[in-house]
């Protein structure tokens, strides 16, 4: 009886080994473009087997960028890394037989099951893969985008205004009477900018003539 219930123990313990070891094993890699892998993508990324109608399948990666499913069952399920340093371009869709695994690339938004993608080699690299980047890199200092800012582009311009005017207004107080006039009158009198050039320019020179008559 003791030996009955030690035989029944023994072959209960054989089956659920058995059954605990008639799964598959799942290999791949990352693309080696990717390589080496920091401290922040082992610690944020997850490779998942996701199935239906089953509990997710996780593994985690490995140094050289390789990972690997244990005790997957037959059956079909979508290969996703989720990750926050790294990502994939596509999921994968792998087909778990008794005797072989098939793998084939999945586009975004076609049917995992019936609309698939190429054929893939198995074991599975995963390519391209990208890795993120959240941290913009700083600028280095360039004074020519600096003098592109209106602010500074102002600032020049007041500070020409303050040197340029002084002079402006020093030439005309030192221009003789006439010809200042003459000038107003063609600026007032004239819309055309070519032909008021030409008329100050001969109003100018009838002054300075009548106004060295008055001296002589």
């Amino acid at each position: 009886m003791v030996f009955s219930n030690f035989a029944r123990s023994a072959l209960l313990l054989i089956a659920c080994f058995a059954c605990f070891c008639s799964g598959y094993t799942i290999s791949g890699q990352l693309d080696e473009s990717i390589l080496p892998l920091t401290a922040a993508d082992f610690q944020t990324t997850t490779l998942m087997l996701l199935a239906p109608n089953a509990a997710p399948i996780e593994t985690f990666l490995k140094k050289s960028g390789q990972f690997t499913f244990s005790n997957v069952s037959v059956g079909s399920y979508v290969l996703h890394l989720q990750s926050i340093t790294l990502t994939a371009e596509s999921d994968y869709r792998v087909v778990v037989l008794k005797d072989q695994v098939l793998v084939n690339k999945l586009f975004a938004g076609h049917d995992w099951q019936k609309d698939v993608g190429p054929v893939v080699d198995y074991p599975i690299t995963l390519e391209p893969i990208i890795r993120n980047d959240f941290i913009e890199q700083r600028e280095s200092f360039s004074p020519f985008k600096m003098l592109k800012s209106p602010m500074v582009l102002l600032t020049v311009l007041s500070l020409g205004m303050v040197f340029v005017m002084p002079k402006i207004l020093d030439k005309l107080e030192s221009m003789d009477p006439e010809a200042f006039k003459a000038m107003q009158e063609s600026s007032a009198g004239n819309k055309n900018p070519e032909q008021a050039w030409n008329d100050l320019k001969k109003k100018v020179s009838e002054a300075k003539v009548n106004a060295q008559k008055k001296r002589n």
